[in-house]
């Protein structure tokens, strides 16, 4: 455990990945809750008029999981994939390599960092939707797990986007063209039962889907999937993606000059 972690070297890297997305609060943290609000309006409570109830609950209450899980997946990728990228565009990242910081105190120190702005974003969107109705959360122990899962697996994901990147251009294409794609039509604004057969069928191959029906279950008690198979699958990612992160740090890929 000594060998993989230099605590006063980790610590240090953490706060400077809280301080990046601080410093600039008003555009990762300010501006998703601003944007969740406007999606609580408009979906709460103009739809909300002719659906009423999903899944046994006032609507609005039914996609507050949903968004508070579409602004964590959004917040972790954003977060690791620019810190990591500007870090390789600066040549920040072959200051640190030099050091005697163990290769696992970059990979946990972005995604701690991601999992306090997650945090923070989701506290936000939860305070918002609360002032126009009683959220409530049936599971804290489950949600705060699913909330690890998730911030761990978009974390790997924004740091393999940002290894694989030349351009930011790229991390911008692949957050357009594959993230946002698959989070919107992973059941974050509708339930499985109101949507065709066929929909139905292409959303539970959406990995996406488990993650936000995850924390709906935390959230509300009833989920589209079995919570087992939410579960187990967010945990199978999780550990797949964190173990492919910390080999490709290992081995130095689009690291090392």
């Amino acid at each position: 455990m000594l060998k993989l972690f230099r605590w006063g070297g980790l610590t240090t890297l953490i706060e400077r990945e809280i301080y990046r997305f601080t410093n600039v609060i008003t555009q990762t943290v300010i501006a998703p809750v601003i944007s969740s609000s406007l999606f609580i309006f408009i979906f709460g409570f103009a739809l909300g008029k002719s659906i009423e109830t999903m899944g046994g609950v006032p609507y609005l209450v039914y996609i507050v999981p949903g968004l508070m899980a579409l602004y964590l997946i959004e917040s972790s990728y954003n977060n690791s994939s620019s810190s990591l990228f500007l870090s390789r565009w600066s040549n920040y990242i072959q200051e640190l390599l030099v050091t005697p910081l163990a290769y696992m105190d970059l990979v946990i120190a972005i995604i701690v960092g991601c999992l306090v702005r997650g945090i923070v974003v989701l506290l936000g969107v939860y305070c918002v939707a609360s002032c126009f109705a009683n959220i409530p959360i049936s599971n804290f122990f489950l949600l705060v797990y699913f909330v690890l899962t998730i911030v761990v697996i978009f974390s790997c994901i924004g740091i393999v986007a940002a290894l694989i990147s030349e351009k930011f251009e790229h991390m911008a294409m692949f957050s357009s063209f594959v993230i946002t794609p698959f989070v919107y039509l992973g059941g974050v604004f509708t339930s499985l039962s109101i949507v065709p057969p066929l929909m139905a069928k292409i959303t539970r191959m959406n990995p996406f889907f488990y993650m936000v029906d995850g924390v709906r279950y935390a959230m509300l008690g009833s989920s589209d999937s079995p919570i087992l198979i939410n579960f187990t699958l967010v945990t199978v990612m999780a550990v797949v993606l964190f173990t492919t992160v910390v080999w490709l740090f290992k081995i130095g890929y689009k690291i090392r000059s």
